[in-house]
Parts: C-alpha cells; sequence; structure tokens
C-alpha cells in the first residue's frame, strides 16, 4: 500500500519532467546544507543525495533554488552519473500516509 502510495504521488513529477532521464526520485525527509546532502525517502528505502556545489536546482515554475530552499515534505528528481547530483527538480511540500507502527 505505502509503495504504491509513493508511486502515485512522484508520478505527476515523473510526468512533468518526462524528457530528462533521471537517476533517481525521493520526498526529501532531511536536508543538511554543511554536507551538501539530501536524505530521500525513496521506493527502495532511506537515501542520502550529494548535491554538486555547481547543481543546477529549479521548482516547478523553472523557478532556481539553492539547497537551503529545498525543505521536508518537498519531492525531488536528480540527475548525476556516478558522482553528486548535478542537476534537481524540486516539487514543492508532497506529503506521504506515515507508515503505521
Amino acid at each position: 500500500m505505502r509503495r504504491s502510495l509513493f508511486t502515485t504521488a512522484f508520478l505527476g513529477l515523473v510526468l512533468a519532467v518526462a524528457p530528462c532521464a533521471y537517476a533517481g526520485v525521493g520526498l526529501v525527509t532531511r536536508v543538511d546544507v554543511a554536507t551538501n546532502t539530501l536524505t530521500l525517502e525513496t521506493q527502495s528505502g532511506s537515501q542520502q543525495v550529494v548535491v554538486a556545489s555547481t547543481a543546477a536546482i529549479r521548482d516547478d515554475h523553472d523557478g532556481t533554488l539553492a539547497l537551503r530552499d529545498i525543505n521536508p515534505g518537498d519531492a525531488v528528481a536528480y540527475q548525476g552519473d556516478s558522482g553528486p547530483a548535478t542537476s534537481v527538480h524540486v516539487a514543492r511540500q508532497f506529503w506521504a500516509i506515515p507508515e503505521a507502527p
């Protein structure tokens, strides 16, 4: 159930930016500006993504963002080969239903 909700939540994000191939997508749970790292909840679990200091970070309206502008609850799709993410697309204030304890 949780996996299908997660997939549905990101379907709009992926379709909105479909022309590009993304390394991954996830829901932001933590932003660490000191280390340029995003912690994401993904379909396969928690994942840390290092964002290059020169990365292009854009919102749904093609506005430029800084890493510090990303918040928990935002959804992101990122590009980057084997190193840090070089491009990050941010969709504001997604939400997810937490898993029951």
